[in-house]
């Protein structure tokens, strides 16, 4: 089997590290006094059920496994918990509640169909033992009483668990997504946008590639505000979006950088072609016209000279007249 990198594995284990320290319970509190006589051989399986319970969750390469898989790891830790009553005096061990270990993991990080599975095989842990062995002095009657309570119990707090743990995941998500996007476009934002260009810049120059980077702001647009206020150019600046999305190349990438600021994003793009993508964005916006700073990386400078040098393009794109594409400068000269 292979195993997961090393940087996975180590987040595995923060999440795990809760969850064995209760399953390693029992071996804490075995060499304590006063309890009940114990089989060293069962304790010895228990503890090896245990470790290869853990090692699958350290080590197995979920995500390119099916969900039900993770039942794998839980089934076999029900197994111990198990093994380990019957080691230790049977009832009297006081182990049976460990069956929540598995119960709460998967409600953390598995399915809801896993969930309910492990939750039906929770209560083996005292009727199996109960078949096997018989109704006495090691599994009391009251055994068929705490094996449907624990059914009962883990059901609620594992589906709970997982409800909770579910909507804490899209509320993250959500806010995820508003800290990138741009709420009124649907756009990258600034912040996005850096990030998007930092890994542009890294894959040019691994790959090897050219790579260009457009700036663009919409002519006159105070000027529609003022006549015809935000709202008006709100609808602008979102008509403009949709417009401009229908002319970009499939992973190109179009931002929202400002008021009425945008930032292109042209990987594996030569100055020809992206003059030909941005012509096309232009025709596709009139009659709102837009002036246009375009800038080829040189193959060595940062995101922020990059980001000058089309900025100072944009800037003597206006000054020229507006509604015009201006190629920047090798370097960067104001």
């Amino acid at each position: 089997m292979r195993g997961v990198p090393a940087d996975r594995t180590a987040a595995r284990w923060r999440k795990l590290a809760p969850f064995a320290a209760a399953g390693a319970l029992p071996f804490a509190f075995l060499p304590l006094p006063g309890g009940p006589a114990i089989e060293p051989l069962g304790v010895v399986l228990g503890a090896v059920l245990t470790f290869v319970a853990a090692s699958a969750i350290l080590l197995a390469p979920w995500r390119r496994w099916p969900d039900w898989a993770q039942l794998g790891p839980g089934l076999v830790y029900l197994l111990a918990v198990g093994v380990l009553r019957e080691a230790c005096g049977g009832n009297a061990s006081g182990l049976g509640p460990l069956a929540l270990v598995p119960v709460m993991w998967l409600a953390l990080h598995g399915t809801r169909r896993v969930l309910a599975v492990i939750v039906g095989a929770t209560p083996l842990v005292y009727w199996v033992p109960m078949l096997v062995d018989g109704v006495g002095t090691r599994y009391p009657e009251s055994g068929w009483r705490l094996g449907a309570l624990m059914t009962v119990l883990s059901a609620i707090l594992g589906f709970t668990v997982h409800g909770l743990h579910v909507t804490v995941r899209r509320q993250a998500a959500r806010l995820g997504r508003l800290a990138h996007t741009d709420e009124l476009t649907g756009l990258l934002n600034r912040r996005a946008w850096d990030a998007a260009l930092d890994t542009a810049i890294a894959m040019a120059a691994r790959r090897d590639e050219p790579l260009c980077v457009a700036l663009i702001d919409i002519d006159d647009f105070k000027a529609v505000n003022d006549a015809h206020g935000h709202v008006a150019g709100d609808e602008l600046l979102a008509e403009m979006t949709g417009a401009w999305l229908g002319q970009v190349r499939r992973g190109d990438t179009l931002a929202r950088t400002g008021g009425d600021e945008f930032a292109v994003l042209l990987p594996d793009c030569s100055l020809e072609a992206a003059h030909e993508v941005l012509d096309r964005m232009q025709g596709a916006g009139r009659p709102t016209t837009a002036s246009i700073g375009l800038a080829q990386w040189d193959g060595v400078e940062s995101a922020v000279t990059l980001t000058r040098r089309a900025d100072a393009a944009m800037y003597r794109a206006k000054a020229v007249g507006r509604d015009c594409i201006v190629q920047a400068r090798t370097a960067l000269t104001i």
